[in-house]
């Protein structure tokens, strides 16, 4: 295929990022396309420190239409990288509807971090773990990773925007994305996972549970960078090799890349957390195309990997939340 995904938005300093994220819409490139996820940051340097704003925005094709799920973060800190104020866009989304409480999210997130530095060393503190979110997580270590990238250069404004589109390729699922750097980086990736349908297996809760001789094939700008074949038996055997397969593909596009070795490469929808995410949707809208009930029950069985509530969104009764989340008040 000639054409790749879109950019979501483009670089553009003198407007506000969270409006225009919020705003934009996608087209899908393919015909047979099954989701797309769309990520980036924006970094503006000030007098006195910086102002970032981080998302992600996941288009999912249900009958036609586009379930859409978003989550913008803008924070602001000093210089030496102390978190003043921090704020989650209210026109947070999240995959598991009403359950992913808005109010609840933002609240954990100035609790846990305002007035802590925003460094690399401080990694525990953006777990979901902590935040009680998966898309949290993955925003805050993508614009972390991006800023660090970025410290020694003299620009003023700094911007990376990714997307990664997902779709059926006959009996191929295919994942191809794009990136643009505003320091002039471009990159572009392709994942390929033969006959999609018949090589991976769910569990009744809905989680990951074997890769019978699946076969993937990964590239960069089309040349081959890492092909394997994953033949699991238990669920955390798929998630592992799963996971494993995705960071050896990004350690090998960072090296094609020439990134320094001394930042985590959080930011792009290769990054095994982010990646597994979108994977799993598309899996599921390919299966379950007319039921996004059925593709929540995938994503769920991932965020209940150990079959525990990870995040606000994936608790099933009122006990769990009482266990794992005290603080929620249902506001």
């Amino acid at each position: 295929m000639n054409r790749v995904p879109a950019l979501l938005i483009k670089n553009n300093p003198l407007t506000k990022t969270s409006q225009t994220v919020a705003q934009a819409g996608y087209v899908a490139m393919s015909d047979n396309y099954l989701a797309s996820r769309s990520r980036g940051t924006d970094i503006k340097k000030s007098m006195d420190g910086y102002f970032i704003t981080g998302w992600q925005k996941t288009f999912a094709g249900i009958q036609q239409m586009d379930a859409i799920l978003q989550t913008i973060i803008e924070l602001e800190m000093d210089f030496k990288c102390k978190i003043r104020w921090i704020f989650l866009d209210p026109k947070f989304a999240g995959s598991q509807g009403i359950k992913c409480n808005y109010h609840y999210l933002n609240n954990r997130i100035q609790e846990e971090l305002t007035g802590e530095n925003f460094q690399l060393e401080n990694f525990s503190k953006l777990q979901v773990s902590r935040l009680h979110c998966f898309h949290l997580p993955e925003i805050l270590l993508s614009a972390l990773s991006f800023l660090e990238m970025n410290k020694k250069t003299q620009l003023q404004h700094y911007f990376e925007n990714e997307t990664a589109e997902a779709y059926e390729d006959g009996r191929d699922l295919v994942t191809e994305s794009v990136q643009e750097h505003s320091a002039g980086i471009r990159i572009e990736w392709m994942l390929r996972l033969s006959d999609y349908k018949n090589v991976i297996k769910f569990d009744k809760d809905g989680r990951l549970l074997k890769f019978i001789d699946a076969k993937f094939v990964f590239t960069h700008w089309g040349q081959l960078l890492h092909s394997e074949c994953l033949n699991t038996g238990s669920h955390l055997e798929s998630y592992m090799s799963l996971y494993v397969f995705a960071s050896k593909c990004l350690d090998l596009l960072k090296a094609k890349c020439n990134m320094d070795k001394s930042v985590p490469l959080y930011h792009n929808n290769l990054h095994p957390s982010t990646f597994i995410g979108l994977f799993i949707q598309a899996i599921g809208i390919g299966l379950y195309q007319n039921n996004y009930t059925y593709v929540q029950y995938l994503i769920k069985g991932l965020q209940r990997r150990n079959k525990k509530a990870n995040c606000i969104g994936s608790v099933i009764n009122q006990e769990e939340i009482g266990i794992y989340f005290p603080k929620f008040t249902g506001c």
